[in-house]
């Protein structure tokens, strides 16, 4: 009995990517089957709400010190490296970009948010103490407060601009 929502958005793309290698010979299949999936998983919004807006924010960067992954990951030394991540990252961001940019006639508008949340100010600091670093504070890929405030900002740009170029809205 509730309302549809007119707008929906959809962050894609690190759960799916973050363990990847990018050396490995399979980086590229397994790319394109998380763009498949979302292509997918865009259907079915557009099947259960045909009049709706769909926002796509690219895969997002991560904290940019090695630190950062050391301490959120300490049991996957091959998760380590912010650079591994960085590399994945701009691999599927590309993607992302080439497969859902100029798509505003099907009602799909990319959030290019690989480029909104600064990878120091936007995350926590890792400092090392002999407790350790807390998991829930702070996190090599999951922003802090201030790193959801910058994608926020983004994505409501992009629903704002889409909104003001409905007719009548101005």
């Amino acid at each position: 009995g509730g309302a549809r929502p007119r707008n929906v958005h959809i962050q894609l793309g690190i759960n799916d990517a973050f363990a990847l290698d990018p050396d490995d010979a399979g980086v590229e299949k397994a790319l394109a089957e998380i763009i498949h999936d979302a292509d997918t998983l865009i259907e079915a919004i557009h099947a259960a709400l045909p009049a709706g807006v769909i926002t796509v924010g690219s895969v997002i960067q991560a904290n940019m010190s090695d630190r950062a992954f050391i301490e959120s990951y300490h049991d996957y030394p091959k998760l380590h490296s912010e650079w591994r991540w960085r590399r994945v990252q701009m691999m599927l961001a590309r993607r992302m970009v080439e497969r859902f940019q100029g798509r505003q006639a099907e009602r799909i508008l990319l959030v290019p948010t690989h480029m909104l949340v600064d990878p120091l100010d936007g995350y926590h600091a890792h400092m090392w103490t002999p407790e350790g670093v807390q998991d829930s504070l702070s996190n090599a890929v999951h922003p802090s407060h201030v790193g959801d405030r910058q994608l926020a900002a983004g994505i409501y740009a992009v629903i704002k601009a889409e909104l003001a170029s409905l007719p009548g809205s101005h």
